[in-house]
């Protein structure tokens, strides 16, 4: 689970080494967030690149370290959290980076939103991914 205040790392090469969660966005008052969920992040550490410290931006949740247990009786847990960036502009939020290291969970294709727009952008998504866990 992803709470206000927590601090994960960042899963693609858009310059981002460690992001604090500020919000998580979803339906109604939801102060807890999950696979799959949208968030507000800012930066506290970054690399070499365009990220800035003090601009707000969109994260997708991609791994948690919260065990999954699938329908086939499976347990999943990971090492820690990790989130991909999206741009903040409303309009066209793109992704930042060109590829994202490590896997990412199979639960991340049903757990996305139900909007046919954001279903397809974050598909796309999931296509950089290496290997889905």
């Amino acid at each position: 689970m992803v709470f206000i205040g927590t601090k994960l790392k960042v899963a693609d090469n858009s310059g981002a080494k460690l992001v604090k969660c500020i919000k998580v966005l979803g339906l109604g008052l939801k102060k807890t967030g999950f696979l799959g969920d949208l968030l507000l992040v800012t930066i506290k550490k970054f690399g070499k690149k365009q990220i800035k410290k003090k601009i707000i931006y969109h994260g997708l949740v991609v791994m948690i370290k919260q065990q999954v247990i699938r329908k086939d009786g499976s347990v999943v847990r990971f090492a820690q959290n990790r989130v991909i960036l999206f741009s903040k502009d409303e309009t066209k939020s793109k992704f930042l980076g060109t590829r994202l290291y490590g896997g990412i969970m199979k639960e991340l294709k049903f757990q996305i939103y139900k909007n046919k727009k954001e279903k397809q952008k974050y598909f796309k998504v999931i296509s950089y991914a290496n290997s889905i866990l």
